[in-house]
């Protein structure tokens, strides 16, 4: 039987050490606490796109180097997280996110003749706000609070049943950290003896 391999074209991408380091840094985080420490400051954060809109060697670095997906990150969409305040940079206007795409993009503008595009805004905030909570922080507080209600439940459940001696209902048991911790210590003794051999696994359990 003879094997037949369809021939296929291996394209690297080579970008040497000088050319890598004249990118713009794919992240850049300030100090936060020093930001907000200062009243009229405002620390910013979120993801920009990189473009030209002139022909632009740089550039062609950019997409040529983030061409490889599976060996380099994506050098045309760099992170920023900075802060913006009168001492800085990055002057604050009455719309934050104004200011931070604007402060960015002039940035990178001034520096590399890039422009920058805002493509995920994360968040600014000032000294003193409170970050919000999100969705899914709240849906975990909601489970967390169903779980340990339905633990409260089940072990009050099956307390009042151990007293009347009565079949409880199976599904309020299962929540009953009384019944489950007998359950999880329990052993089988005088039980099928093939599970003797297993005993040794109780102590991990």
């Amino acid at each position: 039987m003879l094997l037949f391999k369809r021939p296929t074209k291996a394209f690297v991408t080579v970008v040497r050490d000088e050319e890598y380091y004249r990118l713009p840094a794919l992240f850049e985080v300030q100090d936060y606490i020093k930001c907000l420490s200062q009243r009229e400051n405002a620390f910013c954060a979120g993801a920009f796109e990189l473009s030209s809109q002139e022909p632009s060697r740089l550039y062609d670095v950019l997409k040529r180097y983030s061409a490889n997906i599976r060996q380099n990150f994506n050098h045309t969409r760099i992170h920023r997280a900075v802060c913006l305040g009168p001492t800085s940079d990055c002057p604050v206007k009455n719309n934050l996110t104004e200011s931070f795409k604007e402060c960015i993009d002039r940035r990178m503008f001034e520096e590399y003749g890039l422009r920058a595009d805002l493509m995920r805004f994360d968040f600014c905030r000032r000294p003193g706000e409170q970050p919000k909570t999100d969705r899914v922080v709240i849906a975990f507080y909601v489970y967390l609070t169903i779980v340990v209600v339905l633990n409260v439940i089940g072990t009050v459940y099956d307390c009042v049943l151990k007293n009347s001696n009565a079949k409880g209902n199976r599904w309020l048991m299962a929540f009953s950290l009384c019944d489950n911790w007998n359950i999880l210590t329990s052993t089988s003794e005088g039980k099928d003896p093939r599970f003797e051999n297993l005993s040794c696994f109780y102590g991990i359990k």
